[in-house]
């Protein structure tokens, strides 16, 4: 008889937070591009500059990007609500982590709701935003301090 397990999203998070370090800044999802580090020397990142995008793009087209969000603590809250025992006190802990997440996304979310950008999905349980945004939305993205990282969500070639 084969086991059910529930994994709880900060089990998640932990999980996807050691991925990222095994890959050295690089994570990959299903659905999404690869996410890292905006310098342009880290491979996998596909870091957006906006001097670019606005040279090749209208200023009003829409691009698909992916938004971290700095969500203060998040591999702590993670790494402590991983560990708990008490299904009460991992569920208290999975909704701090949530409700860290919505606050920063929604203060984000805020700051760009003037320049045209569109939300395709909010993460609960990951510290990001998919976005369809203007080149001017992401020159105001990259001076938040509540943005870690912006990359371009686009699918990766198959793998062979």
């Amino acid at each position: 008889m084969g086991h059910s397990y529930i994994v709880s999203p900060a089990v998640m998070i932990g999980g996807l937070l050691i991925l990222v370090l095994v890959l050295n800044g690089t994570m990959v999802m299903a659905g999404c591009s690869r996410l890292g580090d905006q310098s342009a020397g880290k491979q996998g990142a596909q870091a957006i500059n906006p001097t670019t995008t606005m040279n090749n793009n209208h200023s009003d087209q829409l691009m698909r990007i992916i938004v971290r969000l700095n969500v203060t603590d998040i591999q702590g809250m993670s790494k402590r609500a991983a560990v708990l025992k008490d299904p009460t006190a991992a569920k208290a802990a999975d909704k701090k982590i949530e409700t860290s997440i919505a606050t920063v996304a929604d203060r984000v979310l805020k700051q760009i709701e003037h320049t045209g950008a569109k939300v395709i999905r909010r993460y609960r349980t990951l510290p990001l935003l998919a976005l369809q945004a203007t080149p001017q939305t992401v020159i105001l993205l990259k001076t938040l301090p509540e943005v870690l990282a912006i990359e371009s969500d686009t699918p990766d070639a198959p793998m062979k």
